[in-house]
C-alpha cells in the first residue's frame, strides 16, 4: 500500500495532536479541557443508583414518579447508607436524584421507598451482586407518559 505525502502528513499531523494532548494531560491532571482520563485507569468493582421501589417491590427510576412527598430531610450521603458502603456513593447522581425529588414535590398518595441499589463484582469476570439500601420513605405518584 502506497501513501501519498498529504495523506502522510494529516497522519502525522494527527499523531503529534494525540501525543501533545496526552503530554499535556499529565502535565495539568484534571484541568478542563485536558484529562489524563484516569476514571479509566483501574477497573470499577462497584457502581450504584438511586431509584424509587414501590409496596410491590418492583423497582423504578425516580423520573417516573412526580408529586414526591417524604418523611425526613433528604439525604443521600455514605453515612445515611453505611452498609452500602461509602465507595457507592457518587455525589453528582445523588445530587441529580435529590433535584427530581424537590423540583417535582407534590401530595403523591403511592407508599415509595428510595433506596441505593449497589451492584459489586468481586472479581473479573465474577457475578454481579446487588444490595438495596433504603435511604427514605415517600409517597409519589407515577407519572404521566
Amino acid at each position: 500500500m502506497r501513501v501519498d505525502g498529504d495523506r502522510l502528513a494529516g497522519i502525522a499531523g494527527a499523531a503529534l495532536v494525540l501525543v501533545g494532548y496526552v503530554a499535556i494531560s499529565r502535565v495539568v491532571g484534571e484541568g478542563y479541557p485536558f484529562s489524563p482520563l484516569s476514571m479509566f485507569s483501574r477497573p470499577t468493582s462497584i457502581s450504584s443508583r438511586i431509584v424509587a421501589r414501590r409496596a410491590s417491590g418492583e423497582v423504578a427510576e425516580l423520573r417516573d414518579f412526580v408529586g414526591w412527598s417524604c418523611d425526613g430531610a433528604i439525604d443521600f450521603g455514605p453515612a445515611n447508607a453505611p452498609a452500602c458502603g461509602r465507595d457507592a456513593f457518587h455525589a453528582e447522581n445523588d445530587a441529580l436524584a435529590e433535584d427530581w425529588i424537590v423540583a417535582h414535590a407534590g401530595a403523591g398518595r403511592e407508599p415509595v421507598e428510595v433506596v441505593r441499589r449497589v451492584f459489586r463484582v468481586d472479581r473479573p469476570g465474577g457475578a454481579v451482586t446487588t444490595t438495596d439500601c433504603a435511604l427514605l420513605r415517600c409517597r409519589a405518584e407515577a407519572a404521566s407518559r
